[in-house]
């Protein structure tokens, strides 16, 4: 009975180290960092070569570690929340959190999480995806667009000083037609009134021949103020012609 026993426990045994050491092996052999805290202390318990390399940590370094010491201080409040939420399974996926390297850079991850129990200790287990060039593509393009939002605007702007200048120039050569225009009219109606007063007195200068002497001094007169209305109507057109 005990030999029975003893064989069932070693079994046991021996399928426990078995495990352990395919997940100690999927752990160490995962692209994306694997790390593993206490979710009451915030204390890190562990991690995988990934998240050694990530943050640039030796693994007797990264146990010594907290979550506090990982993350920008000006981010602390928004991470803490976001990993109490993680603890009380609220979410399992957080993205763009950023991450503190040994040396102060920044970098950004998606981190997953699950809960773990190791050696009777509950753990809270992070899986974390640099995603640091996708957000800097992000920022990148974002950044283009407002610059392209900017020139856009910016031609815009010139293009409607452009129209603004054209519907100032048509305007101006519109009055400036309107004013040839009614010129014109003011000198036809100028050379109207010339040629009937020239008209008036030719005939009367024709008529003249056929009076009497002593009427012809009399029409001379008339002819004097005829000739004097010619030379005003002239005078004026010259006026018009200047303003």
């Amino acid at each position: 009975m005990c030999d029975q026993v003893n064989h069932n426990l070693i079994e046991t045994m021996d399928a426990l180290k078995e495990s352990e050491e395919r997940f100690r092996t999927i752990f160490d052999r995962a692209f994306d960092g694997i790390l593993l805290a206490d979710p009451e202390e915030k204390m890190l318990v562990t991690g995988n070569q990934a998240i050694c390399d990530m943050l640039g940590y030796g693994q007797e370094e990264l146990s010594c570690l907290t979550v506090y010491d990982i993350h920008p201080q000006e981010h602390l409040a928004e991470v803490l929340d976001q990993f109490e939420r993680m603890n009380r399974g609220e979410v399992s996926i957080v993205h763009d959190i950023p991450l503190k390297n040994k040396q102060g850079g920044i970098l950004y991850v998606d981190i997953s999480c699950s809960h773990l129990s190791i050696g009777g200790e509950r753990c809270l287990m992070g899986i974390f995806r640099d995603t640091t060039k996708r957000k800097q593509t992000e920022e990148e393009s974002k950044q283009w667009n407002e610059r392209l939002e900017g020139l856009v605007l910016e031609r815009t702007r010139q293009l409607e000083a452009v129209v603004a200048e054209l519907e100032s120039e048509i305007i101006e050569r519109r009055q400036a037609e309107n004013l040839l225009r009614q010129r014109r009219s003011d000198a036809q109606e100028l050379y109207g009134g010339v040629i009937q007063s020239l008209t008036t007195l030719q005939t009367s200068l024709r008529n003249m021949v056929y009076l009497p002497a002593e009427d012809v001094v009399f029409k001379m007169g008339d002819m004097h103020m005829l000739v004097e209305e010619i030379l005003e109507k002239l005078r004026k057109g010259n006026l018009t012609a200047l303003l």
